[in-house]
């Protein structure tokens, strides 16, 4: 049986600096996403194994501990604060546009999770089950790819652009704050 190997990821910036911050976490995201699309593959040819069971547990407790706080720091501080900033000229409308699709994907990506999430757990207690039978999985996963890349093309820059230091510290406060209280 081939030995299933994990995708390390590299470390993250402070929280001092939220747009960093967020743009590194959609780094983990990517490399979680893709050791869910491994790990389908592994499976479909080797089946479940120790170092799959521990990949799944892993991706489990990511998309369930980290990823919820990365949308409630877009959603509660980002979103709100670039809405605030912004002044209406059209490409700056543009952005509205896109922030409520994208947290509207929020949703959708949530529900496709639930479907997935159980699938995880019963393969990191061993079980071996269809992981993507129905192709949640992959269809998760490469949402989530392209979300991500959405949100640094079209929302980021603005904000980097229209968000002063004062409001940047505010979002980086209530970031920390999410974290301590999880």
């Amino acid at each position: 049986m081939k030995e299933f190997k994990l995708l390390l990821h590299e470390e993250i910036p402070s929280l001092e600096t939220p747009l960093e911050m967020l743009e590194a976490c959609h780094g983990r995201i990517r490399k979680f996403c893709q050791n869910l699309i491994r790990l389908v593959s592994h499976l479909e040819l080797e089946g479940n194994c120790p170092d799959a069971m521990q990949s799944a547990a892993n991706i489990l407790r990511y998309f369930d501990q980290a990823a919820p706080a990365h949308h409630h720091d877009e959603e509660e501080d980002l979103f709100p604060a670039l809405k605030e900033a912004i002044k209406g000229d059209s490409e700056e409308v543009a952005v509205l546009s896109a922030m409520a699709r994208l947290e509207a994907e929020h949703s959708r990506m949530y529900n496709d999770w639930q479907a997935v999430r159980q699938r995880l757990k019963a393969l990191s207690e061993g079980f071996s089950i269809a992981l993507n039978h129905d192709g949640v999985a992959t269809r998760f996963a490469m949402n989530y790819l392209q979300h991500a890349k959405e949100e640094e093309e079209l929302v980021y820059p603005h904000a980097a652009r229209l968000l002063n230091a004062a409001q940047l510290a505010v979002i980086s406060g209530q970031m920390v704050a999410r974290r301590q209280v999880a």
